[in-house]
């Protein structure tokens, strides 16, 4: 099984599956209860994992909700300011070529 090819990845279309599970309840709980023993450092270590791994769990939730909100904010967002902007990007970039700056 070890050199097993997953040649067909599962990606759960819910994107309520990719949410944020850790809790930092339970996890300051925990802290509390192993501190001073000879658990203290094992906690610490698996917690820290656990979050971390919980950061990237959320990551394709939060490309899709980052996503989601640049579109909406689009459709509400104003052409003229779209336009000014761009405008100015373009102005500031050319003038950095032109004195080298």
């Amino acid at each position: 099984m070890d050199k097993d090819i997953i040649d067909t990845p599962i990606i759960d279309p819910y994107l309520s599956s990719y949410e944020a599970f850790f809790d930092h309840g339970w996890a300051e709980t925990t802290f509390v209860a192993v501190k001073n023993s000879p658990m203290e450092k094992a906690v610490d270590a698996l917690i820290v994992s656990w979050r971390s791994t919980n950061g990237a769990h959320i990551l394709p939730w939060l490309m899709a909700s980052s996503l989601k909100g640049y579109a909406e904010g689009e459709l509400e967002g104003s052409l003229r300011y779209r336009a000014d902007y761009s405008d100015e990007v373009i102005k500031g970039i050319v003038g950095k070529l032109l004195t080298g700056r």
